[in-house]
């Protein structure tokens, strides 16, 4: 029973609080399908907070015992330095493990090295760099273990870019005691809105590079994913192996994904997801079935509530076996800021919830900075129709209470182009036209901005 939590807590915990804090410089695949390069200081500073330590305990013989707390150090232009995790041990924290960071002069991060406390001192693990070009696109990485005496590569990524800084190249080199054995290859295509299509992966067998895999991605006018077919390569041609099927609401809310395997000579179905939002585009409840039988049945459901400013509060998993059965459930507090205060874990037995575990967070107020104008800070609800548009669009937005507003226009290189509203407004929703005629075709953003709230969004011009 306690080894089948830990599994399931690993795998909520990780979706609330962990995944912010996860990669430093991390490759990224947004919803649209866009491939790019985030090279960002580990802890994001929201509404001018950032984290400064968190503590972990387990319930246990009914008290709550200390577990697990790391520390967040940072230097003077707010980027992470040191992470330092600690575990307690006979009655007090000890070290455990720490990644010092460092970055170039552009704040960049050039490296993260990876230690463990042992006997008393810190003993190097891991490290891995990164080197950037003009455009500070990555364009290497290399992680190495560290073996006692000298650093030995582990596995190199090498990047190579197109002129919209899509990654249209990158090849992975594997080490096994510091000598390479195993290098693979990837290739993107992209269309005419840098929507990624095609993906193609081979290896390096023999001075040849021999195909193995492919991907293409398909969408919809809104540019919402809609279609993802994997294929192998078998000699001589290209075999479907699996497709994904997703179908999205007039709020380009994602509703259903189908995934279907390639059996003998017709698409069977596999799996799908069924998702369900509301009004400001929360998702309350998914659902994943199973296909047996030519029938579709019930795996596993997540539910979730919010509160008034769109926090998840509430979530709740739960397994099936001829009805749905309680399993893992997380509780999160927020602040008037928005910061997460504090999560706990619940898990359900026989008749009700027991505690497990929680995790509580500490925040720091920095000083008043100036703003980028492309920065997010707590986000508005908002949405555009039609996007992409030939000539003109709607911005919609909702309001909680009366605010003044700005409503701004952006090109791709950050420069305003139209100023379309700076006045009180009253609460409720809203809808501002924006004819881009005079404009030329292709991507600009549009930044709806209050006291307290900023949120920055996507359109594609297309004349």
């Amino acid at each position: 029973m306690f080894k089948k939590f830990i599994h399931k807590i690993i795998f909520c915990t990780l979706t609330f609080f962990l995944l912010p804090f996860i990669a430093y410089g991390m490759e990224l695949v947004d919803q649209k399908g866009k491939r790019t390069q985030s090279s960002f200081s580990k802890t994001e500073i929201i509404n001018n907070f950032r984290v400064t330590s968190e503590i972990k305990k387990k319930y246990q013989n009914n008290e709550w015992l200390n577990d697990q707390r790391t520390t967040y150090t940072y230097n003077t232009n707010d980027k992470l330095i040191i992470l330092l995790k600690e575990i307690w041990l006979k009655n007090k924290w000890t070290e455990d493990t720490k990644h010092e960071i460092q970055y170039n002069i552009f704040g960049n991060r050039i490296s993260t090295t990876y230690s463990n406390w042992i006997n008393q001192n810190w003993k190097l693990q891991e490290k891995e760099s990164l080197q950037y070009d003009n455009n500070k696109n990555i364009i290497q990485k290399l992680n190495q273990k560290h073996d006692g005496i000298k650093w030995l590569n582990k596995k190199q990524e090498l990047l190579t870019y197109d002129k919209n800084r899509n990654i249209i190249e990158k090849q992975i080199i594997n080490y096994t005691d510091g000598v390479s054995n195993n290098i693979t290859k990837q290739t993107y295509k992209y269309n005419e809105l840098n929507f990624i299509t095609e993906t193609v992966s081979g290896k390096w067998v023999d001075k040849n590079w021999i195909l193995l895999s492919k991907k293409q991605f398909t969408y919809d006018l809104n540019q919402n994913e809609v279609e993802i077919i994997d294929l192998k390569w078998n000699s001589t041609d290209w075999l479907e192996v699996k497709k994904e099927q997703k179908i999205y609401d007039l709020n380009n809310n994602l509703t259903k994904t189908t995934t279907s395997l390639w059996k003998s000579d017709r698409w069977q179905y596999n799996s799908q997801t069924l998702n369900i939002f509301d009004n400001d585009g929360n998702l309350l409840q998914s659902t994943v079935q199973s296909r047996i039988d030519d029938q579709w049945e019930n795996k596993s459901r997540e539910t979730f509530k919010f509160d008034n400013r769109h926090n998840i509060i509430e979530k709740t998993t739960f397994s099936w076996n001829n009805t749905w059965n309680k399993e893992i459930k997380l509780l999160n507090t927020f602040d008037n800021n928005n910061n997460l205060l504090k999560s706990l874990t619940q898990e359900w037995y026989i008749i009700r919830w027991l505690d497990r575990e929680v995790l509580y967070k500490y925040y720091e107020q920095l000083g008043i900075e100036e703003n980028n104008p492309l920065k997010e800070t707590y986000k508005i609800i908002c949405t555009s129709y039609p996007n992409p548009f030939n000539s003109t669009t709607n911005i919609k937005f909702t309001l909680q209470q009366n605010q003044n507003i700005s409503l701004k226009i952006f090109d791709i290189q950050g420069r305003e182009v139209a100023n379309l509203l700076n006045k009180q407004v009253n609460a409720g929703d809203h809808i501002i036209p924006f004819q881009a005629t005079n404009l030329s075709s292709g991507q600009y953003f549009y930044q709806i901005k209050s006291e307290t709230a900023c949120t920055t969004k996507k359109i594609n011009y297309l004349k």
